[in-house]
């Protein structure tokens, strides 16, 4: 799955900034207030993804495998 969003922050950790649709491609919910980033203002990318749901931390689907997360960020110009 590729993803596309914008590096974000929580105040506590970093996060990915997506929009409403491929949030809920990820979580399989609906997002609810406290998923909306800081920095959405004027941008469809509102919607937090933390590392933990990214990288599934409770191992709900993963069965053991390595997980590689892989970010490339580009300047637009």
């Amino acid at each position: 799955m590729i993803i596309k969003g914008i590096p974000s922050g929580d105040g506590e950790c970093w996060c990915f900034l997506v929009d409403k649709k491929t949030f809920m491609e990820v979580t399989g919910e609906a997002p609810k207030k406290w998923d909306l980033g800081r920095q959405r203002k004027g941008s469809p990318y509102r919607y937090m993804l933390n590392p933990a749901t990214l990288i599934d931390q409770f191992d709900k689907q993963l069965g053991g495998k390595i997980v590689t997360l892989s970010v490339e960020a580009k300047l637009d110009e």
